[in-house]
């Protein structure tokens, strides 16, 4: 009885020391593979659906910038083809620092780049002189003649009155650089904090009558030069702004991701039956035992059941998840949205504006209100100490490059015997110029040149020919179809 009592011990440790340890990477591609409608064009699809009985002067700003930046196109099933969310996080980065330059909504709205800011100013009085014909043309802005401190008012009247119906109708971009700033003004009366920083500049109905229409015969200089750019807000101004509408953004984006896992996908599964499927496959295909654990970089929850050589460990949605929604306030979301840190270091100049917008900024901030909410619940640490890395889903951009580079140092994937595992498929709308095979080895090339660039680890930059040679870096095709074909199967048997 000892002797077997001795062996079912020995046994077990064999099996304890048998047991690889596996950090399971998925993106987006993970869930679109599944067939669940998630990227950025279907989200604005849907919320555009959203916005038709809305006014206005209720779109967030975000949805007013997309609108201009794609000239009208944003959210239409015909448009904006090529967006994916790394487009959204560089426009969202680039729009912050337009602001930031400009300090007004001149470069979030006319589109010019960064760099004309820097190098031409006359392109900004020249810009300064466009506005001039506009306000002859459009009437959005007056000159006031009452007294009051503000010689230049918005006609807040004519300003609501353009809805999405008849919004082909204005002219050019001055119709959203007011109605932005109506966004602002109305977000700091709700506060009641600063409540007469812009309301001077807005004339209700009556009040017209004490106004002047500016034409090209009667406006001058300084009107053009100074008090027009003057009466938009800082960035000191629009930052709370841009906060609480891009917390709107992410609790609406929270809901359709919830709304699309709740939906029989077109295999005819559940989400969380076909994310199994397709987990199952990709890990259990050596029949080693392991130990997963899954750093997940969608909102979504996908599952995996524990099996004889599958052991699941911690999941972490790194930007939060669907199922924090229910338990943040109103205020907050339980996802984030952002870009990444990385770019902040670029512009260290303006690193005290810009580190509310990133990611990482971001998750510190719903790590925070989460602990408030829910004290008892544990925090999710994943160990990245492992025996293989298996990405799959993930197109390796620059966005979460802050991410990847913490993984692979913590693993010290040039040093250790760490393997790499790169699973991809082909999928709708791929460019064809370049087989799947060498665009995914692009992929994982760039990813690991940055890594060795931005982490000033140039004595390594023969990181990838090291894995290949030592083969620790494996790429693996896999067919979906054949996958839930085979699962269905098993299934129904």
């Amino acid at each position: 009885m000892l002797q077997f009592l001795l062996y079912i011990i020995k046994l077990g440790e064999a099996n304890v020391m048998a047991e690889k340890k596996t950090l399971f990477i998925i993106g987006n591609g993970f869930d679109l593979a599944l067939g669940m409608q998630s990227t950025f064009k279907e989200f604005g699809i849907y919320r555009r659906k959203q916005l038709e009985n809305v006014k206005l002067s209720d779109w967030t700003i975000i949805d007013l910038a997309l609108e201009t930046h794609t000239y009208g196109g944003w959210g239409k099933q015909e448009q904006n083809d090529n967006w994916d969310w790394w487009n959204f996080e560089k426009f969202l980065k680039d729009s912050v620092l337009d602001v930031i330059y400009n300090q007004d909504f001149l470069g979030l709205i006319s589109g010019r780049g960064i760099e004309s800011k820097k190098e031409d100013e006359e392109k900004i009085i020249s810009a300064m002189d466009e506005v001039g014909i506009v306000l002859s043309r459009d009437e959005f802005l007056l000159r006031n003649t009452d007294g009051l401190d503000a010689e230049l008012v918005v006609n807040l009247n004519k300003l609501l009155a353009i809805t999405p119906d008849n919004l082909d109708h204005v002219s050019n971009g001055y119709f959203w650089q007011l109605l932005l700033l109506y966004r602002v003004n109305k977000f700091y009366t709700e506060k009641s904090s600063r409540l007469d920083l812009f309301n001077p500049y807005f004339l209700h109905t009556g009040d017209v009558k004490t106004s002047q229409t500016i034409k090209m015969d009667n406006i001058s200089d300084p009107e053009k030069d100074l008090q027009i750019p003057g009466i938009f807000p800082s960035f000191y101004s629009l930052q709370p702004v841009l906060i609480r509408d891009i917390n709107i953004w992410e609790s609406e984006f929270s809901k359709f991701i919830a709304e699309r896992q709740g939906k029989l996908l077109n295999s005819g599964l559940n989400y969380q039956d076909a994310s199994n499927a397709l987990m199952y496959s990709v890990l259990n295909e050596t029949q080693q035992n392991q130990q997963v654990q899954i750093l997940n970089f969608n909102y979504s929850r996908p599952a995996l059941k524990e099996s004889k050589s599958l052991y699941c460990g911690n999941q972490l949605n790194i930007h939060g998840s669907i199922e924090n929604e229910s338990l943040v306030p109103e205020e907050n979301s339980g996802i984030i949205i952002g870009f990444d840190y990385q770019v902040i270091l670029d512009y260290p100049e303006f690193t005290d504006f810009m580190a509310l917008f990133t990611k990482t900024f971001r998750l510190s901030e719903l790590n925070t209100v989460l602990s408030k909410c829910v004290p008892d619940k544990k925090r999710v640490r994943l160990d990245y100490n492992v025996d293989k890395i298996v990405i799959l889903g993930h197109s390796l951009s620059k966005a979460d490059d802050s991410y990847f580079r913490t993984i692979f140092d913590t693993a010290d994937i040039y040093n250790s015997d760490v393997i790499i595992e790169y699973w991809y498929t082909d999928y709708p709308g791929r460019d064809q110029s370049l087989s799947i095979e060498t665009e995914s080895l692009n992929r994982i090339n760039g990813l690991l040149t940055r890594y060795i660039k931005t982490s000033r680890q140039e004595n390594k930059n023969n990181l990838l020919h090291k894995l290949l040679l030592e083969n620790r870096l494996i790429l693996k095709e896999y067919s979906i179809a054949d996958i839930l074909a085979k699962y269905g199967k098993r299934k129904s048997q």
